[in-house]
């Protein structure tokens, strides 16, 4: 057995396991994430932590599953006793809105949408009323009696300034700090009155624990930035409405989240003290939702482990991902990671097979290549198995006689890599499957997170390969190029101490450095099959692109044609190529500052959407979320397409 054999399993079943993890890893990333929940009323007792548990807004009826909540505190699996909230006092208070820029279309809407969210709400929740115009004014307290807060709902009128941050302390404070409480704010986003800064209020919000849903009353992308703190700040959501009707359904969620509030009653495990942090995992309404927040913590001796559990406690678990209940959905999942395995083992399989190639079999499959003899014979041989060499088969057939199949073939030659067209058109088939797979992994979602996604998959699929097919054609082209004048020279020298052309060749061959050394020895190897040098030489300045060799076979041709001292003429070249190419380099030099200019123009409006991408996605979601910002995006993006041909162009200077 030959050591390529003996290498040949090892380095397969390690392929085979490399892909094994990747996919498990996939698999785990596979799990949506969960939807941000609320912990509201946290209470520390000796050695439990009880909350009551808020799910986001929906346009359904909240159903927590009891038998899906987990918790940790401090990282550690606790017991959780989930129980429904009834008999204790829960408190909400609507904060309207009254300033003149609601006006009266403004206030009939939102006194509509008020009185839906309480023929909504539970029956055992008290709602208070409370209006911000010129300044905060508290209309009804928080009651158990509807028909009070409708009466104060119908004084309501649109006029005067804006003091959203004073209604958001006196909402604060009338809500107090027992309890489950809930605010609802309908406003605007702006502020032009109030005497307490934002800070504060979003401080005053944090410290009482208050749960904040927000509803965005035909806002602007500058008071969207306001509202989304204080929908944070108070851990809920924050709900767009630019109608009557968006608003309607917008306060009916809100209260609909509140009717499926359930209270959690946590066992602390043992030996935790301090501040420690209590992540609840939990599914609602089939999809994951997960909470957090802080609690501090008495050092407990025990918790007691054979207590008897009523059916709604839950028993602590390892901490898993909650993978949703929506079938479809997980099929894609591992639909997805199923490609991405087979795509990342397709890919290692071919570039791993040509490494364990026998260097005997390799110089057949060059000489064969030389001549075009027995090429699909040797192929079908090297095959891997029958499955591979059917998809090489069928790849040849579909890119035969194609002028994308002689470009290619061009330029994996240049870049010298081990691979046939066939085969290199099957690795770009898998980098999109794979691209695919990864790109709808990382960027599932919403629909706009999906599409976005996908383009990004295919744009990388699709344009990767060959971007970096003829980046490394180039460099190795261009490397090929900085050593042809000390060749050329190597050989002039050689010819001066009375050696033949093909002889002064072979010591390039066995003198010149990598790729000159490889690429002469292929020409020369032409010539000794019955290729004339010339033409050999011909052949070698176009696979490498190389203008210079062009130059220099034309001048050797020449020479045999009607004389004279070739040796001198090589000398003559070299000189000329080593000029030319000092001239090209100072060019660079004295181009460098335009150059390194156009790649910060062009580099930093993608930069800038992508950090305002992350650091205000509300102002730039308005690219994709409405027409005017569509056509925008597609201005921009074929201006900035002009941009860069244009400033490419100033700055390529030709020697």
């Amino acid at each position: 057995m030959t050591w390529s054999r003996r290498v040949r399993r090892p380095a397969q079943v390690a392929l085979v396991a490399v892909a094994v993890v990747l996919l498990a890893g996939l698999s785990a990333a596979a799990a949506p994430t969960p939807s941000p929940a609320t912990l509201s009323d946290v209470q520390t007792e000796n050695a439990s932590v009880r909350t009551v548990l808020t799910v986001p807004a929906s346009a359904a009826d909240v159903t927590i599953d009891p038998s899906s909540v987990r918790a940790t505190i401090g990282g550690q699996p606790a017991r959780v006793t989930v129980t429904p909230l009834q008999q204790e006092q829960r408190l909400a208070l609507l904060v309207l809105d009254t300033s003149g820029s609601m006006g009266e279309a403004g206030i009939a809407a939102a006194t509509q949408a008020a009185q839906t969210y309480l023929s909504t709400a539970p029956s055992d929740l008290k709602v208070g009323l409370l209006a911000f115009s010129d300044t905060p004014r508290l209309v009804v307290a928080p009651t158990l009696d509807r028909a009070a807060v409708t009466k104060g709902l119908t004084g309501l009128v649109a006029n005067g300034e804006t003091s959203l941050y004073d209604a958001l302390q006196l909402a604060t404070k009338t809500l107090g700090s027992q309890g489950s409480r809930s605010l609802i704010l309908l406003s605007d986003g702006g502020d032009t009155v109030s005497k307490s800064p934002l800070a504060s209020s979003l401080a005053a919000i944090t410290s009482a624990s208050i749960r904040v849903d927000v509803v965005g009353f035909r806002t602007n992308e500058s008071q969207n930035s306001v509202l989304t703190a204080v929908a944070r700040a108070g851990k809920g959501s924050l709900l767009a409405a630019g109608s009557a009707t968006a608003l309607n359904g917008a306060f009916q969620a809100a209260a609909r989240a509140l009717a499926g509030q359930v209270r959690l009653q946590i066992d602390t495990p043992a030996g935790l003290s301090g501040t420690q942090p209590l992540v609840v995992d939990a599914v609602a309404n089939g999809q994951p939702v997960q909470a957090t927040a802080n609690v501090s913590l008495v050092a407990v001796a025990t918790t007691p482990a054979t207590e008897t559990t009523s059916p709604a406690e839950v028993a602590p678990a390892p901490a898993r991902p909650l993978m949703a209940q929506n079938g479809s959905a997980s099929l894609w999942l591992w639909s997805a990671a199923g490609a991405v395995f087979v795509g990342l083992l397709t890919v290692g399989w071919f570039v791993a097979s040509p490494l364990f190639t026998p260097a005997a079999r390799r110089r057949v499959q060059q000489l064969d290549d030389y001549v075009g003899l027995a090429r699909r014979k040797v192929a079908r041989k090297a095959s891997p198995n029958m499955i591979t060499d059917q998809v090489l088969h069928i790849s040849e057939k579909l890119i035969e006689g194609r002028e994308s199949t002689r470009r290619s073939a061009v330029l994996l030659e240049r870049a010298d890599l081990p691979l046939r067209v066939n085969e290199w058109y099957v690795l770009r088939a898998v980098a999109v499957v794979v691209s695919l797979s990864a790109a709808w992994l990382l960027f599932s979602g919403s629909a706009v997170r999906s599409i976005l996604g996908l383009a990004l998959g295919v744009i990388v699929g699709v344009f990767g390969p060959a971007g970096f097919l003829r980046i490394a054609a180039s460099r190795r082209a261009k490397k090929f190029d900085t050593q042809l004048p000390d060749a050329l020279t190597l050989m002039a020298s050689s010819l001066a101490t009375g050696f033949s052309l093909p002889q002064s060749i072979d010591a390039i061959v066995r003198d010149a450095a990598q790729p000159t050394a490889k690429e002469f020895a292929r020409a020369l190897a032409e010539t000794r099959i019955g290729a004339e040098l010339e033409d050999s030489l011909d052949r070698l300045a176009e696979r490498m692109g190389s203008q210079n060799l062009e130059w220099t076979t034309m001048a050797i041709r020449i020479q045999r044609q009607v004389g004279g001292n070739l040796a001198e003429t090589l000398r003559t070249t070299a000189t000329t190529i080593r000029d030319r190419e000092a001239l090209m380099r100072h060019v660079r030099a004295l181009s460098a500052e335009g150059r390194l200019s156009a790649y910060i123009l062009i580099a930093l409006p993608i930069g800038l959407f992508f950090y305002m991408l992350k650091a205000n996605p509300d102002y730039v979601s308005l690219l994709w979320s409405s027409f005017l910002g569509l056509v925008m995006s597609v201005i921009g993006v074929i201006l900035l397409g002009i941009g860069v041909v244009w400033m490419r162009k100033v700055v390529e200077v030709k020697v």
